[in-house]
């Protein structure tokens, strides 16, 4: 395996020079910030390439193997070893606020002797499953502190998963972590602008991944696995910088390059199609408040008292600047703690991440069929599910939109088609479609029927409102209606 740049360095000094190769005989930017010794102070003050130390890389390769030999994930705690772990970084902090004070062979000698002992380790390999599992970070599994860890992905990318964020930022005693895929590994590296809250972490990721998505769709790009292996690393690079992070990928063993982060219009109003499609998803996981607004791609009043009366945090600056991103952000924070799952071209609610079934709830966007959104209601596991119905649908060029809710155990159509035509009432599903079926209310062509509907047509006795504004009872029948008598 090849060595990497700290390591080269060193051995060519002892070619040279002769004497010990360690890897604390000169420690670089890198080794201090991964360390934990030195703490960038924002996303901006991250170098723009990162070496990882042999010991390290060396487990990375190995954990590497055992994925491509089971096709499960493997993990490992990364840890630096010291005499006094906790007395060596107040020490380096003083250090450091010497620098100034002190000759670069004076400071470079203080730091030599401070990090004489400094020993950079590997704990055992962790086996979890296919879809990852808990990295054990304590003393069992690991030398020394544990600074960082890494897990392999089976398949592309070796970029960071949602879940994977959530844990970086949740563990705060770690200032980095690394995925790694075949021979290439990424890693997210914190800085002290970095985020606590993993929720919050977890919301810029789904923007993010929503973004590169969605730029697709109204490209009419056909997403596959290969072009959504491209596209992640600079669309998890976006959400790095988003939460004062940086993200880092190359070939183990070398050196890892800073990701340039990707772009997309956060103005976008597919976004607001996907923050009311997490808002119809939690209404039917916990059997929330009726959805009285419609799915279209537009800011209503009736949707944002939905959000700013709701627990979504939305405050005052909502109403001078309602950025789609933003507000699909500010939804999926709270989705999160229903174990949402975040993928670039959808959101689960709650997340499929086992083999065991469930219902869920998938919002998406497409162009397959012209550019559509949609919220489903699915059933199954990580594996494979199947659809149940379309809660919500939206498409763009007929400006045509469904939703569907569920009040009092019935379902109730929102539909709104061209032509200015609205259906308001009851509907039953017929395979995955909900169809009018009860009682409703359709108004088409200037003429407003109240009444009973079967299989999505009006039947029997009803109610018509003329654009004259007379109001006859009718009977309807295949061929149209029969006036019976007139109420105004």
């Amino acid at each position: 395996m090849g060595l990497s740049i700290v390591w080269r360095s060193c051995l060519l000094a002892l070619f040279l020079y002769g004497g010990e190769c360690l890897a604390n005989d000169s420690w670089t930017e890198s080794e201090l910030i991964l360390s934990g010794l030195k703490v960038p102070q924002n996303a901006s003050a991250l170098p723009p390439a990162l070496e990882i130390p042999e010991t390290w890389a060396e487990s990375m390769q190995t954990l590497a193997g055992m994925t491509a030999q089971d096709g499960l994930e493997h993990a490992s705690c990364l840890s630096l070893v010291a005499s006094d772990i906790e007395g060596l970084k107040k020490e380096y902090a003083s250090l450091l606020s010497k620098r100034t004070s002190m000759s670069d062979e004076a400071y470079a000698a203080a730091e030599r002797k401070l990090l004489g002992d400094a020993v950079w380790k590997a704990g055992a390999s962790q086996s979890l499953t296919r879809m990852g599992g808990v990295i054990k970070n304590d003393e069992q599994w690991c030398d020394g502190e544990a600074v960082a860890e890494v897990h392999t992905h089976p398949k592309a990318p070796a970029v960071h998963s949602d879940v994977d964020l959530f844990s970086t930022v949740r563990k705060s005693q770690f200032h980095s972590s690394f995925a790694v895929f075949e021979s290439t590994v990424c890693g997210i590296v914190k800085t002290e602008a970095s985020p606590k809250d993993e929720y919050e972490a977890r919301s810029f990721y789904a923007v993010a991944q929503a973004g590169g998505h969605l730029k697709a769709v109204r490209n009419s790009e056909k997403i596959t696995d290969e072009s959504l292996a491209k596209s992640v690393p600079g669309l998890v690079a976006r959400t790095s910088e988003s939460i004062s992070m940086g993200l880092y990928c190359g070939k183990l063993g070398g050196p890892l390059e800073r990701v340039a982060p990707s772009s997309f219009d956060s103005e976008d109003p597919m976004f607001v199609l996907m923050a009311k499609g997490v808002a119809i998803s939690m209404k039917y996981l916990e059997n929330g408040d009726d959805l009285k607004f419609p799915f279209t791609p537009e800011f209503d009043p009736v949707f944002d008292r939905y959000i700013s009366e709701g627990d979504f945090l939305f405050s005052e600056e909502w109403a001078t600047h309602r950025s789609p991103a933003e507000a699909y952000r500010r939804m999926v924070y709270v989705a999160a703690v229903t174990q949402s799952m975040v993928a670039m071209n959808f959101i689960d609610i709650p997340g499929t991440r086992s083999e065991r079934e469930t219902t869920f709830y998938r919002t998406f966007c497409s162009s397959e069929a012209g550019m559509v959104c949609f919220v489903l209601e699915r059933y199954g596991n990580v594996e494979s599910s199947t659809n149940n119905g379309v809660l919500a649908r939206y498409r763009f060029e007929e400006r045509q939109s469904i939703l569907v809710d569920r009040i009092a155990g019935k379902y109730v159509l929102d539909e709104r088609m061209p032509g200015n035509s609205v259906y308001k009432g009851e509907c039953s599903f017929v395979e995955t479609r909900c169809r009018a079926h009860g009682v409703g209310t359709l108004t088409a062509e200037g003429l407003q029927f109240e009444g009973s509907f079967t299989k999505g047509s009006p039947t029997g006795k009803g109610i018509v409102t003329f654009p004259s504004g007379e109001v006859w009872t009718v009977n309807m029948t295949n061929e149209g209606f029969e006036k019976l008598e007139r109420i105004k």
